[in-house]
Order: structure tokens, then C-alpha cells, then sequence
């Protein structure tokens, strides 16, 4: 992967190692995630760690979980899910954290993660990551089920009409 060759800076790394969980590849995907942040392998740096708003902590967690580390993969994925939903209370009010639904699906936990989606898409939080989410062969548990079915008509519309708004703004600005 051009990122990881070329690109030395821990966060072009860091983007490379979620790149390659997300096309499957955990094993190279460990090898990058861990050499940027070492400390996903102690649970005690957990709190840290999301507590500076890392947004890959699910798949971490995963990758973890498909590289022989079942355990420490399943604890990372419960431990965040957990800490999002109960204990910062701003995110369950504003359901700003999109992460916790993607941390149950994961673990196979459909009614939560389908619950928490919900809200973060009544709230306006997922439409940026939309189509990622209705790809992503990890999540296929949650997408076979008719309330995600639902979900995301609503998402789609909701993107085709900001698409067609954007594209009126932009005739607008042409005039």
C-alpha cells in the first residue's frame, strides 16, 4: 500500500493500518496500528486513549480479534462501547459517538448495535460515513436485518436530497 511505503508520519500509518482492516488484511493492519500506538495493548491505557477521541477503537478491536487475540479484541470492543454509552453522558444525549453501534456489531450484538445506529441517524451523525457502513462486509449482521433495510432508504434519500441541494447551490453560485 502506497500510504504505508511512502508515507512515514503516524498518522499516514495510522490511515493505512485502518485501510487495511477495512479491506481485511488485520495481520498487516496490527503490524501498522500497533507500531503508531502501542498502548492498545494494555487495557489500562483504554481510558487515555479514547479519551483523546480515537475513532478506530472498534477497529482495533476487530483487527485484534482476527489476528489471534479473541479476548483482548472482545474485552477493547465491550470496554468502548461501554464507555461511550454510559460514561460520557454528552455523547448518549447528542449520540455525537456513531462508534459504539459499529463496537456491537462486531461482537455480534445486533439488537444494541442497530439501537445505537438509530439514534446517531435521528440525530444527524451518520450520514458522512453512510456508505461505508452499508459496505462493509464486517457489518453484513446488521445489514441483513429489515430495520437497517429501513435505515438506510432513509440515509440514501437523506444524501440524495443533500446532493441535490449542493448541486443547486452550486448552479446558484454559477449565476
Amino acid at each position: 500500500m502506497f500510504l504505508a511505503r511512502e508515507f512515514k508520519y503516524p498518522a499516514a500509518q495510522w490511515t493505512a493500518g485502518t485501510i487495511y482492516a477495512v479491506a481485511g488484511d488485520y495481520a498487516s493492519a496490527r503490524e501498522l496500528l500497533l507500531r503508531v500506538d502501542p498502548r492498545y495493548m494494555d487495557p489500562e491505557q483504554w481510558p487515555d486513549i479514547l479519551n483523546e477521541g480515537s475513532n478506530d477503537v472498534c477497529v482495533v478491536g476487530l483487527t485484534f480479534a482476527r489476528t489471534g487475540d479473541q479476548a483482548l479484541g472482545n474485552d477493547l470492543l465491550r470496554y468502548a462501547a461501554n464507555y461511550w454509552e454510559e460514561t460520557l453522558p454528552r455523547y448518549i444525549k447528542h449520540a455525537d459517538r456513531w462508534d459504539s453501534f459499529e463496537c456491537h456489531a462486531y461482537l455480534g450484538e445486533t439488537e444494541k448495535s442497530l439501537a445505537a445506529l438509530q439514534t446517531a441517524l435521528d440525530h444527524g451523525h451518520m450520514l458522512w460515513r453512510w456508505l461505508w457502513i452499508a459496505r462493509n462486509p464486517e457489518l453484513r449482521l446488521i445489514h441483513e436485518d429489515p430495520r437497517f433495510k429501513a435505515m438506510d432508504q432513509r440515509a440514501r434519500a437523506e444524501i440524495a436530497r443533500q446532493r441535490e441541494n449542493l448541486a443547486q447551490m452550486e448552479v446558484e453560485a454559477a449565476l
